[in-house]
């Protein structure tokens, strides 16, 4: 029996909702694909410095992570949707940058988890 962590298990999950998220889009047209274009455009102008921020943990407060993951992982669902809505407006390179923050994001997420674990009474008892 293979026992996955749970950076593995969120990795996975996130994977999933991604691809369920841009199933979705697939079916929405009325969106131009010039705003998609100015929304990747966004996305891409902030996708380096925050993966900067997630991988180099030592520069931010758990406060300010957090605020990073919450954003983190909005952006990683409009890119996903735009993706399915204008896969055109998707530039080579984001789909790993992409890759990349998620899998900081379950990263944290896992390391948030255990800190919990290990924090609460009967923390022992949260499984993914």
């Amino acid at each position: 029996m293979c026992v996955k962590s749970d950076e593995q298990i969120l990795y996975e999950c996130y994977l999933k909702l991604s691809v369920e998220a841009e199933t979705k889009a697939m079916k929405k047209n009325n969106v131009s694909a010039k705003n998609d274009k100015k929304l990747i455009e966004g996305i891409n102008s902030k996708l380096s410095l925050l993966l900067v921020y997630l991988d180099e943990t030592n520069m931010l407060t758990t406060a300010e992570i957090l605020k990073k993951l919450i954003s983190a992982k909005g952006m990683y669902m409009q890119f996903f949707q735009v993706k399915g809505r204008n896969p055109k407006c998707v530039m080579g390179s984001m789909n790993d940058k992409m890759d990349r923050l998620i899998r900081a994001v379950a990263r944290h997420e896992a390391n948030i988890l255990q800190s919990v674990r290990n924090q609460e009474v009967g923390g022992e008892r949260i499984d993914l």
